[in-house]
């Protein structure tokens, strides 16, 4: 029974991410949790449960020979995986009770207190150490009771099954191509920053695409994004309208307050960029990651494909035995720190890479592709891509892994631009390369934080650099999109006269 219930303890985050979630939280999932994942968590306690009855008879015979002191250094052996996955748990639920996040918040005064109690425990352990395996075998035992009440959870899970209300739904189709308008491609790079991307940029490090990019383009040295996360920013940018805050429904229901105040509106299919370029009769596409892009706007859409955050569940496809190892390896990892080769969300996060990659490939390969819309990770933690061996080997750098994001970032703008050349669109496409937001943890890398992120446009044709130091919002870049595909832009002329007639009235009515 203690070993049944340690192994049952020790997935604790597994059963969580299985069988607590919202439905708040369930509208960032691509799939709901399946039976096929439950059958592998159910696997892994029994399996695990093996592994700790032996250690436990082990601990016995220990004690024995060597006494119950001897006995007990064996014991972190088997609390240490069920104490990082139930720490984990409190990281997700109640960040503020997590040890890895008050632990960073320790002062002096703090840490020597907690010297003391650590010290306590040791002396407790040492002087009577039948009370610690006695006491702790009592705890694990009484836990078992949480076995049934996660049957129970599966059960009522699989018997309520709402799995379909949350599968991507088919693209409205392709329009005719429209040939008398020039290609719009948006790159959004999420988190990508302008301060080190152009003015601190890390030593050593090089970034061909962006500066041949730059050369060529207008390039605002002052763009503010509408928000700080993404879940306001990006939806913010796609309707033109600035909100201070958002809200998931369900599967597909997205909802933000307007930062001018009313009421509460919803965010779909209608008013948005996508909806709006569709009607002026051209094809639009998305290659997303975080927001269900092919759940809230496929009725709009000539071809969508979408990436989630993910979760320790749904790593690398629809496939046991995938399902069967990560979920084995990540009670013995943080989500930050791994002693395995990748993590189980680097994992995620390579996967997601290498599909987005494909999509792009396939999606840019063809003659006028319309407007299309690639929200990417790169610059987005964990990060995965290694700049010395570059390859997706990086692991354990939550901060300085910023640094090769950006280097990652270089190569998807080339792969863009080689795509987009090969199909000979190049010289027939607005590029814009932008952010949602800036990087969030920048102080932690050199000590400064800048809310800029780039907005680099690139008109079709030859074109000159064009260093455009007025501020502006990005919040225009909607109502610039239609002013391109309606032919009110056709030049670098025309797109700063643009600017400087309509960012103040855009981003005025975006706050109304």
């Amino acid at each position: 029974m203690a070993a049944l219930s340690l192994a049952n303890l020790t997935f604790a985050r597994t059963w969580n991410e299985l069988l607590t979630y919202s439905k708040e939280q369930a509208f960032f999932f691509h799939s709901l949790p399946t039976s096929k994942q439950a059958a592998a968590a159910a696997v892994n306690v029994l399996l695990l449960s093996v592994f700790m009855y032996c250690v436990i008879r082990l601990m016995r015979k220990v004690s024995h020979r060597w006494g119950d002191r001897a006995a007990v250094l064996l014991l972190p052996l088997l609390i240490a995986p069920a104490f990082n996955s139930i720490s984990g748990i409190l990281s997700a639920v109640a960040p503020a009770l997590a040890p890895q996040n008050w632990l960073r918040q320790l002062d002096a005064g703090g840490i020597l207190a907690l010297c003391l109690v650590a010290t306590s425990f040791l002396y407790i352990g040492w002087r009577w150490p039948d009370w610690i395996l006695k006491g702790s075998a009592w705890m694990i035992i009484n836990l078992i009771l949480l076995l049934p009440l996660e049957m129970a959870g599966v059960a009522w899970h699989f018997a309520t099954d709402k799995s379909e209300l949350y599968r991507t739904r088919p693209p409205a189709g392709y329009l005719p191509p429209r040939v008398d308008s020039p290609n719009v491609v948006i790159l959004l790079i999420d988190e990508l920053d302008y301060r080190l991307l152009f003015e601190n940029r890390p030593s050593g490090l090089n970034l061909p695409e962006f500066d041949r990019l730059r050369s060529e383009s207008l390039s605002a040295s002052h763009a503010f994004p509408p928000g700080k996360i993404t879940q306001v920013s990006v939806p913010s940018l796609l309707v033109g309208k600035r909100f201070l805050r958002t809200d998931t429904m369900g599967p597909d229901q997205l909802t933000g307050d307007p930062a001018g105040g009313g009421s509460r509106v919803p965010i779909g299919a209608n008013d948005n960029i996508f909806a709006s370029v569709r009607r002026m009769g051209m094809n639009t596409s998305v290659i997303g990651w975080y927001l269900p892009y092919c759940r809230l706007f496929s009725s709009v859409l000539s071809y969508c494909s979408w990436y989630d955050m993910g979760t320790r569940l749904n790593v690398e496809g629809d496939s046991f035995i995938h399902d069967l190892v990560n979920q084995a390896q990540a009670p013995y990892e943080t989500a930050t720190y791994s002693p395995f080769p990748q993590s189980v969300l680097g994992k995620h996060r390579i996967f997601n890479a290498r599909g987005m990659e494909r999509d792009l490939r396939r999606l840019l390969e063809v003659p006028n592709p319309g407007f299309v819309f690639i929200h990417h990770v790169a610059t987005h933690a964990p990060y995965v891509y290694d700049r010395a061996t570059k390859g997706f080997t990086l692991k354990n750098s939550p901060i300085t892994g910023y640094v090769d994001g950006l280097a990652w970032a270089d190569i998807v703008l080339g792969t863009v631009r080689q795509k987009l050349e090969e199909a000979g669109n190049w010289n027939n496409t607005i590029l814009l390369v932008t952010a949602d937001h800036s990087f969030r943890a920048s102080r932690q890398l050199d000590g400064k934080w800048d809310p800029r992120v780039p907005w680099i446009l690139k008109m079709p044709g030859n074109n000159k650099r064009i260093d455009y130091e007025t501020p502006i919002h990005t919040i225009v870049t909607r109502r610039f999109v239609e002013a391109v595909v309606s032919g009110l832009i056709k030049t670098q002329d025309d797109e700063v006269n643009w600017l400087r007639a309509n960012e103040a009235s855009v981003y005025s009515e975006s706050e109304h």
